[in-house]
């Protein structure tokens, strides 16, 4: 049985999964609605979560400097015409605007095996379409005002060249979310875990080993900040990788422009520089 728009939860769901392992906490890593869901989570239950990690979530209506005005982002509208028409030809097209190297990703193969994933499940594309209306694809938006009382510390991860989620929504989240840091890659679409892999893993994996959590706490509980932990053995570097040290302001690839740049910028951490990385 399929539920319906007033039954899902996006974030009742993990916390059954969490419950059902016994895992009192852990860390989420969410792209795009998973980013969404990661932080209602961290807003809905501070408790159950160590650390939160987002690549181009959306927030909801807001205004926006430098992505699209006056309604969907053009890759929001391809998004729905393909939930529409999950066509061979409409997933290619869907697939191209998630990345910024078309060539090297929105393979042949890989759009037809969208496309047969998602025409094998018509009652999730009828469920998408006829909550529209509502502001599908989320039942429900994280709270805005909220977002200051996040205590998990966060990572921000987005591609300069977004099409779908403007990058400005994280610059929105980092000015909001007192213990977060921004990284925002160029030559990077909306799936930054896939152009950008091996980088992608080395942020992460960094920052979950080398900043603790606040200590655990429930709903309107207080606890401080996420503290960096020992600093890491730095990874071995080459042409486009990163040497992360767990106190730095910035981080900055080796390589040099025109290659992909990753700036790390962090906030709420008084007394602390910020700096960018130039080309």
């Amino acid at each position: 049985m399929t539920a319906g728009r007033g039954q899902l939860d996006h974030v009742r769901a993990p916390i059954q999964f969490l419950d059902a392992l016994g895992i009192e906490r852990a860390a989420f890593v969410g792209n795009s609605m998973g980013g969404q869901a990661a932080l209602r989570l961290a807003t809905e239950h501070p408790g159950r979560i160590s650390h939160l990690v987002t690549m181009g979530p959306p927030v909801g209506r807001m205004p926006t400097l430098f992505g699209a005005g006056g309604g969907p982002s053009e890759g929001l509208k391809v998004l729905i015409e393909t939930y529409r028409d999950a066509s061979p030809e409409n997933m290619r097209r869907l697939v191209e605007i998630m990345v910024y190297d078309r060539a090297r990703f929105a393979t042949p193969e890989l759009c037809r095996a969208r496309s047969d994933a998602a025409l094998a499940r018509p009652h999730h594309l009828r469920n998408h379409v006829d909550g529209l209306p509502k502001g599908a694809p989320l039942p429900r938006w994280v709270k805005p005002e909220l977002l200051p009382a996040i205590q998990a510390p966060t990572l921000l991860i987005h591609g300069r060249d977004d099409r779908v989620v403007s990058f400005e929504t994280s610059l929105y989240l980092l000015a909001n979310i007192p213990d977060s840091r921004l990284v925002v890659l160029n030559r990077c679409g909306h799936w930054a875990m896939i152009e950008h892999a091996d980088e992608f893993n080395r942020l992460v994996t960094d920052f979950i080993a080398n900043t603790r959590p606040v200590e655990a706490i429930g709903p309107g509980g207080s606890g401080g900040v996420g503290t960096p932990g020992p600093p890491a053995e730095s990874p071995a570097t080459g042409d486009d990788s990163l040497t992360p040290t767990a106190h730095a302001d910035a981080v900055c690839p080796a390589s040099s422009w025109p290659g992909p740049r990753a700036v790390e910028a962090a906030a709420g951490r008084p007394g602390q520089r910020r700096r960018s990385c130039g080309p």
